[in-house]
């Protein structure tokens, strides 16, 4: 559920940067280099939570000598 919350959130920040201007600058947000930074921060730490997810999953279903099962 995280996940898909953390999704939603970089979605909506992408549109947000993307669609929002600086009316007195005449620039977009994602023209901004530290705001378009930050995005791709929030993209890579999604991307690192769905791989570590994937990988929790599959050590589940194919448990291995690393797979630590509780009783």
């Amino acid at each position: 559920m995280a996940l898909g919350i953390a999704e939603a959130a970089v979605r909506t920040t992408q549109r947000h940067l993307t669609t929002t201007r600086l009316e007195h600058l005449n620039i977009a947000l994602s023209e901004m280099p530290v705001l378009r930074a930050r995005l791709a921060q929030m993209r890579i730490e999604t991307d690192r939570a769905r791989a570590h997810l994937v990988s929790v999953l599959a050590s589940l279903e194919n448990p291995g000598p690393t797979t630590q099962l509780s009783s």
